[in-house]
């Protein structure tokens, strides 16, 4: 993947989203409750797919959800789920 991107927190989208020169090029959508982040869906760009842009974006996510929120890490999007499941380190993020 490209050294050009970076990873933004829009929660008033509910979202993260990876930027490829100032394109969106995926994001994974949650839904927060008092308690919860759900990550309900992650979407990337079909001409960004297969380039490593939807495990980039799920790392810093979850690296944000880690460093700044209490709240427990509900993957109900597969790709989340499968992740997570392949970097077991983040799965205390799903036990809080």
């Amino acid at each position: 993947m490209s050294d050009a991107y970076t990873v933004t927190h829009e929660p008033d989208n509910e979202r993260y989203a990876l930027y490829l020169d100032d394109e969106v090029a995926g994001f994974a959508h949650y839904t927060e409750t008092e308690h919860e982040l759900v990550f309900d869906h992650t979407v990337v760009d079909p001409d960004h797919r297969g380039a490593g842009v939807a495990s980039e974006l799920v790392k810093s996510a979850l690296d944000d959800v880690r460093d700044n929120s209490t709240k427990r890490v509900v993957p109900a999007c597969s790709y989340v789920q499968a992740w997570i499941a392949r970097h077991e380190d983040y799965s205390a993020l799903t036990q809080r």
